[in-house]
């Protein structure tokens, strides 16, 4: 997990990891352990010497199992609350991008119009394919 911190604020409260796409971000009702927080609980109790409190963990904001990106881990309670009430009030914003893959031109054509027009295209996959 070393290798995915991105930042570190030790004053503030908060480590930045870069999340793999396929590992949940949390716990899951079928498998507890194989997860980015558990693995950054984890790396803390192996790398701190400091009572069990220096070795708090939590997060404010999720990322599916399937999305790759930038997660917010709290070290600490005080900014675990900050940030959630900040995710809540629409404060900070996630900002996506995805790979498209097009089966024909007319498709290409037709999302270039939708982006020219601002439009906002709202799609819900399938969760059988």
């Amino acid at each position: 997990i070393a290798s995915a911190i991105v930042h570190k604020d030790v004053t503030r409260g908060l480590v930045i990891v870069d999340k793999p796409d396929g590992l949940p971000s949390h716990g899951t009702v079928d498998n507890a352990v194989e997860n980015i927080l558990c693995y950054f609980q984890n790396f803390l109790k192996a790398t701190t010497t400091e009572d069990e409190s220096s070795t708090y963990a939590s997060l404010p904001h999720r990322l599916d199992t399937e999305t790759s990106g930038l997660l917010i881990i709290a070290t600490n309670k005080r900014f675990a609350t900050y940030a959630s009430k900040l995710f809540e009030h629409g404060s900070v914003t996630k900002h996506y991008r995805c790979l498209l893959v097009c089966p024909s031109v007319e498709h290409w054509q037709h999302l270039v119009q939708l982006q020219r027009s601002s439009a906002t295209v709202t799609h819900f996959l399938d969760n059988k394919s």
